[in-house]
């Protein structure tokens, strides 16, 4: 049996190099930017005024979850702006955590003043 240095001299002696193989071509779609998001209606809509934070996070979840299958790219929830909550926006909050984790989310924010402005979040789902 040869040794190692027989083998890498046959092989340097050959060229010594290995075909390049082909990069794969999955071509992923570019990115929207920021503003095309922003100004993209909505494909879907969640209201969560009236719910407890618990109950909002579950319906919140499932309504992400639901939207990607259904093949959405941008879902607003209105969650309030907290006026009524003793001045802490409490489910806005709690609506920014679930996105912040939540695997189907690519970005989120303000929605525009029309839109509801700070009682609303836009996201951008992948």
């Amino acid at each position: 049996m040869k040794d190692f240095a027989d083998i890498f001299a046959t092989w340097e002696s050959k060229g010594g190099s290995v075909p390049a193989s082909k990069p794969e071509e999955t071509a992923l779609a570019p990115s929207p930017t920021r503003a095309t998001m922003e100004n993209r209606p909505a494909d879907d809509e969640l209201d969560l005024h009236g719910y407890l934070k618990d109950e909002a996070v579950l319906l919140l979840r499932n309504f992400l979850s639901r939207s990607r299958t259904d093949g959405a790219r941008k879902v607003n929830v209105i969650h309030g702006k907290g006026l009524h909550s003793g001045g802490k926006a409490v489910l806005k909050e709690a609506v920014r955590q679930v996105l912040a984790k939540n695997p189907n989310v690519s970005a989120w924010g303000e929605a525009k003043r029309e839109q509801g402005g700070g009682g609303a979040t836009w996201v951008w789902l992948k």
